[in-house]
C-alpha cells in the first residue's frame, strides 16, 4: 500500500520534508480518520481512501494492469472488512508486535489493514475507535537516527522519552512523544521495526476504568512474586498461628475501608463486583459524552503526496 487516506508510508527514501511541523501536524496526519467512529464508519473511511489511491493508479495504468489494480483494491478492502476481531480471551495477534496495545475481556476489538510498506492496526473500546498503530520495517528510514530526524522534521522536536508504552507493557523503548488537544502520538524505535502510535487523549484519561476487568502485566508479576513468598512462608519451620473465629473460612471482614461489618465470601465478591460495574458505568457515561461532542467533526482533507517521501501519508 503506497498511498491511502489513513496515511500509509511510501518508499524508502527521506525527501522534501518541511523544516518544521505545522501547529496541527497530528490532526493533519490523520486525514479523515477521527476518534470515536464505529467499525462501520471506519470501513467507509478506508474504502474511500483505497478508492482514491487506486483511482490514481488505474488512470496511469495500461491494458490488463488496470484490471489487476482493481482486483488488488477489492482484495485488500475485503481482507480489511473481514479483519474485525473481538478481544475476548485469545487473539492471533497475542504474539505480534502490537500485543501490548490491547487487553482481553474489556470490550475491545481491532481491525487490520495490510499492504505496501506498513501494517495499520485500528483499536476500538466500547465500540469506538481510540487508537491507530502504524508498524513498518526499520529499513524504511535507514536507521534510528534518520528515523528520529525525519519524525522531528515532520512533527517538530517533541519530547524524547524511554520506557514502557503502557501499564500492560513489558518492554522498554526509546520514543518521541507529541500531543495536540485531542491526540497523543508516539514515534517508537523498536529496533527491527518502527511504530507510530496515535491515541485519543479522552480515552487515555479513563483507560484504567474502561479496562477494569484486566490487571496490568506488572501487577500480575507482582502477584506471582507475592504468591511465591507466601508459599515459602508456609513451608518454614515456624508453626502457623491459630485461626480466629472470623478467619475460619465462612466469614471475613469487609475490605471496604469505611465499613466494619463482616460478610460471607460470596456476599463480599458480589458487592465488590457491583461497585466495580458502577464505576465502569460512570466512566463510560463520561466517555460517551466526550465522544458525542467530537462526532461529525472531520479533520483536514488530505493534500498531495510525494512518492519519494516515506511520511507523505502522514502530512
Amino acid at each position: 500500500m503506497k498511498r491511502s487516506l489513513v496515511g500509509v508510508f511510501l518508499g524508502l527514501m527521506v525527501a522534501s520534508l518541511p523544516l518544521s511541523a505545522s501547529a496541527d501536524a497530528l490532526g493533519k496526519s490523520m486525514g479523515n480518520l477521527r476518534w470515536g467512529v464505529s467499525d462501520v464508519e471506519l470501513l467507509s473511511i478506508v474504502k474511500s481512501g483505497l478508492a482514491k489511491e487506486y483511482g490514481a493508479k488505474v488512470k496511469k495504468a495500461r491494458g490488463s494492469k488496470k484490471d489487476q489494480l482493481k482486483t488488488e483494491m477489492k482484495r485488500r478492502f475485503s481482507a480489511f472488512e473481514d479483519s474485525l476481531e473481538e478481544l475476548d480471551g485469545r487473539s492471533r495477534y497475542d504474539s505480534s508486535p502490537i500485543s501490548e496495545e490491547y487487553t482481553h475481556g474489556n470490550n475491545e476489538a481491532l481491525m487490520v489493514l495490510k499492504g505496501g510498506d506498513s501494517d495499520n492496526y485500528y483499536f476500538f473500546i466500547e465500540g469506538k475507535l481510540w487508537k491507530w498503530v502504524k508498524v513498518f520495517p526499520g529499513g524504511t528510514f535507514g536507521g534510528s537516527s534518520k528515523f528520529a530526524s525525519t519524525i522531528k522534521k515532520r512533527f517538530g522536536n517533541g519530547l524524547s522519552k524511554s520506557g514502557t508504552l503502557s501499564a500492560i507493557s513489558d518492554s522498554e523503548y526509546d520514543y518521541i512523544e507529541f500531543r495536540n488537544r485531542n491526540t497523543r502520538m508516539r514515534a517508537v524505535d523498536q529496533g527491527s521495526r518502527y511504530s507510530l502510535i496515535f491515541e485519543d487523549l479522552g480515552t487515555l484519561r479513563m483507560l484504567s476504568a474502561l479496562r477494569s476487568n484486566t490487571p496490568s502485566r506488572k501487577a500480575k508479576r507482582s502477584s506471582r512474586k507475592s504468591k511465591s513468598y507466601a508459599s515459602s512462608s508456609r513451608s518454614s519451620s515456624k508453626p502457623a498461628p491459630a485461626s480466629s473465629p472470623q478467619s475460619s473460612g465462612k466469614k471475613r471482614r469487609s475490605l471496604f475501608a469505611d465499613e466494619g461489618r463482616s460478610e460471607s465470601d460470596a456476599e463480599y465478591a458480589a458487592r465488590k463486583k457491583r461497585v466495580q460495574e458502577e464505576e465502569k458505568r460512570k466512566a463510560r457515561g463520561v466517555y460517551e459524552r466526550q465522544m458525542s461532542k467530537k462526532r461529525g467533526k472531520v479533520l483536514d482533507e488530505l493534500t498531495g503526496m510525494d512518492d519519494d517521501d516515506p511520511l507523505s501519508g502522514v502530512r
